[in-house]
């Protein structure tokens, strides 16, 4: 098999792409820092410690919807792929087992921990029965209350991997016309049903597969196929880099939206943006960051249990010292302490409840191979 610039080989002979691991950290990393920020903030402007400016930061870029944008690029860039061959049962089988084993097992460590330090320890009302409901992944559908707030993209997820399972078995998912007008035609729901509280999850689905499409002009080696690809990127990243942002100035000149709409636009062009720059270096390959992409789901999951229980014990003054430190420290602080938590979560159940799907794939795999055998004439 040829290696691209832009792919790596790792141990168990994957094809990776250390640029996009190393986005991985970068978005994770942005998503902690604005949620540490967000809640370090009061104890800080309590104590009057300083670093106020590292919340400023990140609430003026919304550094959290950056990270989540490009989370879901790279969603869209990675996942369509691992659809591989003709239309079958078996090879949809094969991708929801990969997809669960890749998901669900990390999830899980994160639902009790993150009911005790978002609910039960502030006093706020978490049923068995929600923890129960949040173990499906999907709680807020099934009218539970996540243990984290950050589940709603999991769900986003689970039905972007549905539509991708019906795409390639209509034989769309490796056609890049047919991707682009799947995108396009998000982006439009989106448009035409903006003000509706559902809408902004056609514009991530869109997002996804413009990750998708992306993707499809890495592995293109077809020129004229790959300039009218590009074309398409081109005005895809344009409508959130240029005409939307142009559209939310006007509609704050005619008083429709307040300016946290220009927040709102900047943060989707920036994380766009961001996706595509990391795209286009292709030897992005710092070995440091390329391991933190590889632990950033876990990352992700944990984040949230840190913070909160790191402010609550110093907020009740358990650790007095640590009562009026600088916000920097609170959030860099939260990044080691999640980092460690996370590494341990990958390598003692992420990894290796991977690796459990892998194998339970090639057994399938194996199985189908061998019937189908059966069936050839002699």
């Amino acid at each position: 098999m040829t290696i691209s610039p832009w792919q790596i080989r790792i141990r168990d002979s994957e094809l990776r792409f250390s640029n996009i691991d190393a986005l991985r950290a970068i978005a994770a990393l942005l998503v902690l820092w604005m949620h540490a920020s967000e809640v370090f903030i009061y104890l800080v402007r309590e104590k009057d410690a300083g670093g106020e400016w590292v919340y400023r930061l990140s609430d003026i870029f919304d550094f959290g919807r950056i990270g989540v944008v490009s989370f879901f690029a790279i969603s869209g860039f990675v996942v369509p792929m691992s659809l591989k061959g003709p239309a079958s049962a078996t090879e949809l089988k094969l991708f929801a087992i990969g997809r669960f084993f890749r998901l669900y097992p990390a999830f899980w460590v994160s639902i009790v921990p993150g009911a005790v330090t978002f609910y039960w320890i502030w006093g706020k009302s978490f049923t068995i029965w929600d923890l129960l409901l949040n173990f499906t992944m999907m709680p807020e559908w099934l009218g539970a209350l996540p243990a984290e707030g950050l589940y709603w993209t999991l769900q986003i997820e689970m039905v972007f991997y549905a539509i991708c399972a019906i795409l390639f078995w209509m034989d769309w998912i490796r056609n890049a016309d047919r991707l682009f007008q799947v995108c396009f035609t998000f982006f439009i729901g989106y448009a035409l049903l903006r003000d509706k509280a559902y809408a902004i999850n056609l514009a991530h689905l869109s997002i996804m597969f413009f990750g998708a499409l992306c993707r499809q002009l890495v592995s293109m080696n077809d020129g004229i196929g790959r300039r009218r690809l590009l074309r398409a990127i081109g005005l895809y990243a344009s409508l959130w880099l240029i005409f939307i942002p142009a559209y939310g100035v006007v509609a704050i000149m005619l008083g429709k939206y307040d300016y946290s709409v220009s927040r709102f636009f900047l943060a989707y062009g920036i994380g766009i943006l961001l996706f595509l720059l990391v795209l286009a270096l292709p030897n992005l390959n710092a070995a440091c960051l390329v391991w933190l992409g590889r632990i950033s789901y876990s990352i992700y999951l944990l984040h949230p249990i840190v913070l909160f229980s790191l402010y609550w014990i110093i907020g009740r003054g358990y650790v007095p010292w640590m009562q009026a430190l600088n916000l920097g420290v609170y959030v860099a602080l939260c990044a080691l302490i999640t980092i460690v938590l996370a590494a341990v979560n990958f390598y003692l159940v992420e990894e290796p409840a991977r690796r459990l799907g892998q194998r339970i794939k090639r057994r399938i795999r194996l199985q189908s191979q061998g019937d189908a055998s059966l069936l050839r004439p002699n």
